[in-house]
C-alpha cells in the first residue's frame, strides 16, 4: 500500500477550505484521519468507525455523498448520533488501482449545508479531480522512495563488493568509484572521479563500446599494478552512454588459485600407499624437503606417482594454502610451451589475446610450480627456465618488464638426466640449479611387499565408482599381482584393478576377471618352458600400450621405454594387430 505524505495531504486540505468556504478532511486507507481542517483540525490521528460513508467510498471505491447527517449510507454509523457535520461528499484517492484514502468536503453549519448542496455536482466533480492529483503525487513520490531505495541497495553493494568497480561517462572519465578500486589501485576514492581510465590503468590501451575481459595493468614508480578486468558498456535507446569496469587484483585471482590448488586434504604422504623401506625412505626425505623452499628433483619411472609426492611436499610446506600448479613439459607443442610458462603480452604473436595472457609462473606466484617430464624441455627454454631460477624474475613473451615472482619448483623426469647431460641434451647448469635436492621414488617391484595395500586401496575405490560391491580376492590373484613385475608401475596396477572390477559380477574376483597379460604371466611362474620371442615380444607391446596409452604421446614414450625407434614402434604394432 502506497503510504499517505500527510504533511502534503494537510497543505491541501487547508488551500482547498480557504478557497471553497468549506472543510475538508482526508482519511488514509485505515479511515485514520491524516488531515483535517475547521473542527476536524483537532481530531488528525482519530479513527472513523466502519458504517460511516468514508468507509463506504473506502471499501467500494465510489463517492459518496450525504445530504442529512446519520441518514442513507450513514444510517449505519456508530457515531450517528454525536455526528456535528449537516452534510458531506467524499471521493477515494485511487492508486495503483486500490484505494488508498477518502477526501471529503464537509458542511458544519446550514450556511456551509445550503452551499455544498447547491453545487454537489460541481464539489463532487472537484474532489474527484483533487483525488486524482493527490493520487498522481502520492504515485510520484512512491516511485521517487522506490528509486531510492534502489539507489541505497545498489549504492551498498558497489560499495561492499571486493571487486573494484569504476562508471564510467562516454568520453572515459570516471563518474564515480568504489572503495575496492581505490584499494586496489592504492589511490583515494575521491580521487579517481573525473580521472580518465588510460590516466588510472596507464599500461593499457582501452576500447570503451565493445564488451571484454583481459588484463589491464597500472604502472607507477613503485610497482605495476596487474588487474583481470571486465567492461561492460552502458547502452541508453540505442546509443552509448559510459561503461562499467569491474577489476580485481592479479595477486587476488592467484590467491583463489591457492585455495583451490593448494595444499588440501587427499594431497598429502598420507596417501602415499605402502610402508616397504624403500618408500619409507622416499617420504622420509621428501618430508624433510618440504620445510625448505630449495628446488627438488624427483626421478623415477613412469606411474611410479612423481606428481602425487610433489604435491605432497607442497601440502606439508609452508606454501601450503598458495597455488600449486603443473605443467607437462612433453604433452605441449615447443612453440607454446614458452608462453604458458612465461605469459605473453598483448600483440606479442598472432592470435595473442588482447590484454595479453599470465604464465605458469605468475599463477603459482608464492607457492610450488611442478614441472613434469623435465627431460623433454627444449634446450632454448632451458636458457630462459635457468635465467628465472637465478633471478627470481620473469620476462612474458613479447615483453619487457621483469616481473618478479616467488615460486617454489619441483621438477620431475622418468629420463636418466645425467645422460642426456653427457649427450648435450640437456644443460648441465639447469640440472645442477634442479638437481639441489634429488628424489628417487622406487619402482613397484623393488617394492612388492606394498601391493597388498595398494589392493586394498583401489579395490574399494572403483568398487564405489562403478557402484559395485566389495568383492573377496581368491588367494590366488593376490599371488598374479605378486608375481608380475609391473613395468608401468602404480599406475598399471590400477589400470589392473579397475579393469578387475569392471569384469567381475558376484561377490568374488577370480584369476578370470584379471587382465589376459596377468594371467599369462602367472601361468608361466614356476616352470621351464621357453616363451616365443614373439610371443615375448607380443605381450611387452601389450603391456606398454596398457601403460602409456594408444596416443601419438603414449607411442613416444613407448619407443623410449623399449629402447627403440618410432617408426619401429608402429611397425610392430602393425605386425601384431595393436595397432587400435
Amino acid at each position: 500500500m502506497t503510504v499517505l505524505n500527510y504533511d502534503y495531504l494537510q497543505r491541501i486540505a487547508v488551500i482547498m477550505a480557504s478557497i471553497l468556504k468549506l472543510d475538508v478532511t482526508i482519511v488514509n486507507h485505515e479511515l485514520v484521519r491524516v488531515a483535517g481542517t475547521g473542527k476536524y483540525q483537532q481530531k488528525i490521528g482519530c479513527r472513523l468507525p466502519e458504517g460511516s460513508s468514508f468507509a463506504y467510498a473506502l471499501r467500494t471505491g465510489q463517492e459518496a455523498i450525504v445530504c442529512e447527517a446519520g441518514q442513507g449510507i450513514c444510517h449505519a454509523c456508530q457515531w450517528r448520533q454525536e455526528c456535528v457535520e449537516t452534510a458531506h461528499v467524499c471521493s477515494p484517492i485511487i492508486i495503483e488501482g486500490r484505494p488508498a484514502g477518502v477526501i471529503g468536503l464537509i458542511a458544519f453549519d446550514g450556511l456551509q449545508k445550503q452551499q455544498l448542496l447547491a453545487r454537489v455536482e460541481d464539489y463532487k466533480d472537484f474532489i474527484g479531480q483533487m483525488s486524482a492529483l493527490i493520487a498522481s503525487k502520492m504515485a510520484e513520490d512512491s516511485r521517487i522512495e522506490q528509486l531510492k531505495i534502489a539507489q541505497s541497495q545498489i549504492e551498498t553493494i558497489f560499495q561492499t563488493v571486493t571487486a573494484g568497480m569504476l562508471l564510467l561517462d562516454k568520453e572515459g572519465r570516471v563518474v564515480t568509484g568504489n572503495q575496492a578500486a581505490a584499494s586496489i589501485l592504492g589511490l583515494k576514492q575521491e580521487g579517481l572521479t573525473g580521472k580518465e581510465i588510460t590516466q588510472i590503468f596507464n599500461g593499457t590501451s582501452f576500447d570503451l563500446t565493445r564488451r571484454w575481459r583481459r588484463e589491464v595493468a597500472r604502472i607507477n614508480k613503485r610497482a605495476t599494478i596487474r588487474c583481470l578486468a571486465s567492461l561492460e558498456p552502458v547502452i541508453t535507446n540505442g546509443s552509448y552512454a559510459g561503461a562499467v569496469l569491474t577489476f580485481t587484483s592479479l595477486q587476488d585471482v592467484h590467491r583463489l588459485v591457492g585455495e583451490v590448488t593448494g595444499g588440501h586434504a587427499g594431497h598429502g604422504f598420507e596417501n602415499i600407499i605402502g610402508a616397504s623401506p624403500a618408500l619409507a625412505k622416499c617420504k622420509e626425505k621428501a618430508a624433510t624437503a618440504a620445510a625448505g623452499n630449495s628446488t627438488v628433483l624427483i626421478t623415477g619411472e613412469t606411474g611410479t606417482g612423481k606428481e602425487l609426492l610433489a604435491r605432497a611436499i607442497h601440502a606439508a610446506s609452508s606454501r601450503r594454502e598458495k597455488p600449486f600448479i603443473a605443467i607437462n613439459c612433453g604433452a605441449i607443442p615447443e612453440t607454446l610451451l614458452e608462453s604458458e610458462l612465461f605469459g605473453y603480452e598483448e600483440g606479442a604473436f598472432t592470435g595473442a589475446k588482447r590484454g595479453g595472457k599470465p604464465g605458469k609462473f605468475q599463477l603459482a606466484d608464492g607457492g610450488t610450480l611442478f614441472l613434469d617430464e623435465i627431460g623433454d624441455m627444449p634446450l632454448f627454454l632451458q636458457v630462459k627456465l635457468l635465467r628465472v631460477i637465478q633471478e627470481g624474475a620473469i620476462e612474458r613473451l613479447g615483453g619487457l618488464e621483469k616481473i618478479p615472482v616467488d615460486v617454489r619448483i619441483i621438477a620431475a623426469t622418468n629420463q636418466d638426466l645425467p645422460r642426456k647431460v653427457q649427450r648435450g641434451e640437456f644443460r648441465a647448469d639447469l640440472y645442477y640449479r634442479l638437481n639441489v635436492i634429488p628424489i628417487e621414488i622406487p619402482p613397484l617391484r623393488r617394492r612388492k611387499e606394498d601391493i597388498p595395500a595398494l589392493l586394498a586401496h583401489f579395490l574399494p575405490l572403483y568398487c564405489r565408482r562403478l557402484q559395485k560391491p566389495l568383492p573377496r580376492l581368491v588367494p590366488e590373484v593376490e599371488k598374479a599381482f605378486l608375481a608380475y613385475d609391473w613395468p608401468g608401475n602404480v599406475r598399471e596396477l590400477e589400470n589392473a584393478v579397475e579393469y578387475a572390477v569392471n569384469m567381475f559380477s558376484g561377490t568374488v574376483i577370480t584369476c578370470a576377471h584379471l587382465p589376459l597379460w596377468l594371467q599369462e604371466n602367472l601361468s608361466t611362474q614356476g616352470n621351464n618352458r621357453l616363451t616365443p620371442l614373439r610371443e615375448l615380444e607380443r605381450r611387452e607391446l601389450q603391456k606398454a600400450l596398457a601403460v602409456y596409452g594408444t596416443s601419438k604421446e603414449g607411442k613416444e614414450q613407448i619407443a623410449r621405454a623399449l629402447g627403440i625407434g618410432l617408426a619401429t614402434v608402429y611397425r610392430k604394432l602393425k605386425k601384431y594387430g595393436l595397432e587400435q
